[in-house]
């Protein structure tokens, strides 16, 4: 081989001084300062931030911590999620830091990754990993195998002018080649910079979410400057219009995103147990929406090892022991030769020349010593060595079978001692035939299973490969994977124009020889026809897809690349775990459909009351304490309770829909019955029909507004609305608590839009919350917390008997649709702005 002289040291500093040597730092989009700044310093949290300051500066500060506190711990899980998601990113690297034999002056050095600069000449042997790109200048049998770049399986032979991809190794022969490419520009890092960039993957339930807080964000934000304006111009004191902002900004159900969180950990809690890593902790819910799963052949049809099937003895002589003399003794222990040792163990004898197996000449040979005689053996492709043998029948027939059930077919032959190579080439004598061996990929014992539970849940399947498409083919065969198959090459991809790209992904199930290019292009195109994407995958060829699949799941055997971008890791390359991701998805998308239920409700009654008291009482109706206590009790708890509990139901369709269908009817309902209970109190105590007095330390915490008919606060007025505040506080909590028997139904009688859940344990949690109710009526302490006042037993019974009435009427009403009308239109006002489809959402028991 003739080598080239190389750069000279001279002209290597040259390039070095001009910027062309191989440095590379990837920046990924976001550091530790914009990951805090992002979480902490947006608009709503330095506003209630703001107003947690001027509540702990007026020696409020249980009111402070409740206006803040579940703020503090979003930023708190959000700053964490972002930090180690960017750990992750940092820690990935395609390519290993050995050192690269460069030729300069003439002569081999060996360099860092670092000191390779452009137009090196750079050699490689067997084991070698190229760490920059270049094109190849002499090529001694060099085959470089670039899986873990393509996918593809085989090596790929280089001759002179072929290219190099760093991050391929060389596998057989050697060679060098001059570098293109180096830094930033070399096809592996290009790979780094796709896997490293940071994008924050949104589940369409967090999208529907989203949607609705922002509708609930308007409201809130004109009702703040309505009370900041009437503060203005009523002179309201600061303590007082802070505590009214503070109430008015809990409309923004900002506890809802910690909760859905912690619902999205308890499911990669369970699915840890069922094999799966969730590396982002929504990939949870999206894989229930998941309706395309993409998949490279290996490890997930295959366990990417190779089984030896069948030997068909070809002569009266016994072949297994020859097999066996030649996996013992060859120097290239291949996945061929492992399986084949797998079964044949007893080989012997003593090894004199061999001819190591390269793509190219597709056979492997040995030259030994039995002890008896000495001979040669060829084990190889049927095509090539069969021309070399004598054969007394014809055996092509069955040659064909094998392949065509997906086997791959090998011809072992021997023949008389001879030298296997003649200068310096390899030699082929006159053959004996002895065996045809079929060798085939090991199929997953769970792949049948796991594919066939995606088809019945109306997933379509699509295996994007580096091999032939035909090889394929031949392995859904082997699998048992059931239906019609449309197959394409990369080429033929390539030639497809953009307007019928979409469909033609869409249409297509079998994807052979395809780049990452392609894999990243066939998922963009299954998304913008309106597929959920599932991508698995195990090799840096996979990053990009992985990465603009809507839910990305690597292998742990897969490349760091790979699990470093994945959303989901399957352990020990269960391919199995799916299936339980799948059915957990559902479990989150039905406890998040009841928790929505509670919480919009929540957030739409104190819009409605807000809206009433605000303009006919010119007050907020509670104190941040009061408002704290409620959403505690009423709703923090049970909808907790209720995540850990769901149970997993297929929905179709979007969640948000329905869920306003019921929320905002029930809202309305138990605003129009607080009211009145609220207006009853206060008039009652104003015109003296009600009898109720309180201690100076209680009227403390009462709000008196100049406009509230005198210009010094009155024993009176102050009573009134301490009276209409508590009364509302307890109606409002008992109703919310009562309201779980409606978003949860235990039987038909509950269900108002006939789904039912049919689970017993929110019926009980409904009367441990009454008794929690109860209880904290006679403990000072909790009242003060709660900044709430006892209750006398006649308002008690009031109170109980109305939260008794409005459950009876919210049942009647929210079964005949009456309220329908206002949910209808918010659904409308949000279809036409995209933010969802408002289709109905169909369910059935898992």
């Amino acid at each position: 081989m003739d080598i080239p002289t190389g750069l000279t040291f001279e002209e290597v500093q040259e390039r070095i001084d001009k910027g062309l040597h191989n440095t590379y730092e990837q920046k990924v989009s976001r550091t530790y300062k914009e990951i805090f700044k992002t979480n902490v310093f947006n608009w709503f949290n330095l506003i209630l931030f703001s107003l947690g300051g001027i509540l702990l500066a007026l020696d409020h500060a249980l009111e402070a911590l409740t206006a803040t506190g579940v703020v503090f711990f979003n930023v708190l899980v959000g700053t964490i999620q972002e930090i180690r998601a960017k750990r992750r990113l940092d820690r990935i690297a395609l390519l290993s830091r050995p050192n690269a034999t460069v030729y300069r002056n003439s002569q081999e050095i060996a360099v860092p990754p670092e000191g390779i600069v452009m137009d090196d000449v750079v050699l490689l042997r067997v084991g070698d990993q190229a760490l920059v790109d270049g094109v190849v200048l002499t090529s001694d049998s060099l085959e470089m195998d670039e899986s873990l770049l393509t996918g593809e399986s085989s090596p790929r032979r280089k001759k002179r002018g072929d290219t190099i991809y760093s991050g391929s190794y060389c596998v057989a022969g050697s060679g060098c080649f001059r570098v293109n490419a180096v830094g930033d520009e070399t096809y592996a890092n290009r790979l780094t910079s796709e896997a490293k960039k940071f994008d924050n993957k949104v589940t369409p339930l967090q999208q529907q979410t989203g949607k609705i807080v922002s509708l609930l964000v308007a409201i809130a934000a004109i009702y703040s400057i309505i009370i900041v304006l009437s503060a203005i111009i009523f002179r309201i004191p600061l303590i007082h219009t802070t505590q009214m902002v503070v109430v008015v900004l809990d409309i923004i159900p900002v506890a809802l995103f910690l909760l859905i969180v912690i619902a999205y950990s308890l499911g990669a809690l369970r699915m840890a147990g069922s094999g799966a890593l969730m590396q982002r902790s929504n990939a949870v819910e999206s894989m229930s929406h998941v309706d395309t799963v993409c998949m490279d052949k290996t490890g997930t049809i295959t366990t990417n090892n190779l089984v030896l099937d069948t030997v068909i003895p070809l002569s009266n002589e016994d072949p297994g022991r020859y097999l066996a003399d030649f996996a013992a003794l060859t120097g290239s222990k291949n996945r061929t030769i492992k399986a084949i040792l797998e079964k044949h163990t007893n080989g012997k004898g003593e090894l004199i020349d061999e001819i190591p197996f390269t793509s190219q000449r597709k056979y492997s040979a040995i030259r030994y010593d039995n002890g008896e005689e000495k001979l040669v053996l060829f084990l190889g492709a049927y095509d090539v060595l069969q021309k070399h043998c004598r054969w007394n029948s014809d055996v092509s027939k069955k040659v064909m079978e094998l392949a065509a059930q997906g086997l791959r077919v090998m011809l072992l032959a021997k023949g008389q001692d001879n030298d296997l190579y003649e200068n310096e080439k390899d030699v082929v004598p006159p053959l004996t035939p002895l065996a045809l061996i079929a060798i085939r990929d090991e199929i997953r014992p769970d792949c049948a299973h796991t594919i066939q539970t995606f088809i019945d849940n109306n997933m379509a399947i699509k295996i994007i490969s580096g091999d032939d498409p035909v090889t394929v083919d031949a392995l859904f065969s082997l699998a048992g994977i059931p239906g019609t198959r449309k197959i394409i090459s990369g080429d033929e991809l390539d030639a497809i124009g953009a307007e019928e790209f979409p469909s033609t992904v869409a249409e297509t199930n079998i994807f052979g020889r395809m780049r990452p290019e392609h894999k990243e292009r066939i998922i963009d195109g299954l998304k913008s026809q309106g597929r959920y994407v599932a991508m698995v995958g195990d090799g840096v060829n996979d990053v990009r897809s992985l990465k603009t699949a809507n839910v990305g799941v690597a292998l742990q055997s897969g490349s760091g690349a790979a699990r470093g971008v994945a959303d989901m890791i399957l352990l020990d390359d269960r391919f199995s775990a799916l299936p339980a991701a799948l059915i957990e998805g559902r479990r989150i998308t039905t406890g998040m459909r009841s928790i929505l239920r509670l919480y919009l409700a929540r957030n739409f009654v104190l819009a409605f009351i807000i809206a009433f008291t605000l303009f006919v009482f010119q007050t907020v109706p509670m104190l941040p304490t009061n408002n704290a206590y409620y959403a505690f009790v009423s709703l923090s708890i049970p909808a907790f309770l209720m995540t850990v509990w769901a149970k997993p139901r297929k929905t179709e369709g979007d969640i948000l829909p329905i869920v306003l269908r019921f929320a905002v009817p029930a809202a309305l309902s138990i605003a129009v019955f607080a009211c009145i209970v609220y207006s009853l109190y206060y008039l009652g105590v104003v015109s003296g029909v009600i009898s109720i007095t309180f201690t100076a330390e209680q009227l403390e915490n009462a709000w008196f507004l100049e406009y509230a008919g005198s210009t010094e606060p009155t024993v009176l007025y102050l009573t009134a609305e301490l009276a209409a505040r508590n009364a509302l506080v307890f109606f409002c909590t008992l109703a919310g608590i009562t309201l779980v028997l409606l978003a949860a139904p235990f039987n038909r009688w509950f269900s108002v839009d006939g789904s039912v859940h049919g689970d017993w344990k929110p019926v009980v949690l409904v009367f441990l919350l009454y008794l929690v109710f109860a209880v904290i009526f006679k403990i000072d302490a909790a009242m003060y917390v709660a900044g709430i006042t006892p209750l006398r037993y006649i308002d008690f019974f009031f109170i109980t008997g109305m939260v008794s009435l409005w459950f009876l009427s919210a049942r009647s009403l929210l079964r005949a649709g009456r309220f329908r009308w206002l949910s209808e239109a918010i659904i409308s006002q949000l279809s036409k702005r995209n933010h969802f489809s408002g289709k109905t959402v169909m369910e059935s028991d898992q």
